[in-house]
């Protein structure tokens, strides 16, 4: 945590990290746009002009419609499946094949390479993009299940939305239907829970955990990630 992170050159998306003990590592950021396409980098060029990504040394595109079961049409799990492991799969599964072979996520490759892997995302962990990062299953609606899948995913740092999916059922707000305290199974395996945004700023230890209720920005309190 609070590492340092530098750009290494001018067009990439590889940082020089300075962590504890004076290290430097290379962090990989992958950074997902739910549903952005090529018409969206279009006209966000006609309003504001050029963008960071216009320096990227390297640039591609991939296709990411699904197996042709699911027709050509896929839907953001199958997408964000393709993005992160490489393979086509049908709509509705999550980072794994038809038949139920879980699929490796880049992530994962990461980790076994000694970095470790954080997720951040402007909506719920358990939506339907996060979840390619961390989960394998085969309903993107299962998001009770998809919320405790995390806990063995070897995420040091997880940030977002969805709280709802992590409290217990008879508290305020629970979407669970079981007692299940999701909240304090991550704290005992060593998480550290946080709330609120000032807290951000003070985490100086992972693995960390955080959620909050996510609001447009125009009815976004100060307190509140944006």
């Amino acid at each position: 945590m609070h590492n340092i992170c530098n750009r290494n050159t001018s067009n990439s998306l590889i940082y020089d990290c300075k962590g504890g003990g004076g290290r430097s590592n290379k962090c990989d950021i992958y950074d997902g746009g739910h549903g952005m396409r090529g018409s969206h980098l279009t006209l966000t060029h006609d309003v504001v002009g050029t963008l960071n990504i216009d320096g990227f040394d390297i640039k591609g595109v991939m296709t990411t419609n699904p197996l042709p079961s699911s027709g050509w049409i896929s839907d953001s799990v199958a997408a964000g499946t393709a993005l992160m492991t490489g393979y086509r799969t049908e709509n509705e599964i999550i980072s794994q094949s038809p038949g139920g072979q879980v699929l490796k996520i880049t992530l994962e490759i990461t980790e076994e390479s000694g970095k470790s892997r954080n997720i951040v995302s402007t909506t719920r962990i358990t939506h339907a993009n996060p979840t390619c990062y961390a989960a394998h299953m085969d309903g993107r609606n299962a998001k009770n299940g998809v919320a405790e899948q995390p806990l063995t995913s070897g995420a040091e740092v997880i940030f977002g939305g969805g709280l709802r999916h992590f409290l217990p059922k008879n508290s305020d707000g629970s979407r669970r239907m079981e007692g299940m305290d999701l909240i304090s199974e991550f704290e005992k395996v060593g998480y550290e829970f946080i709330e609120g945004r000032k807290k951000l700023f003070e985490v100086d230890k992972s693995p960390v955990l955080e959620l909050f209720a996510m609001s447009y920005e125009l009815d976004r309190s100060e307190d509140e990630p944006s």
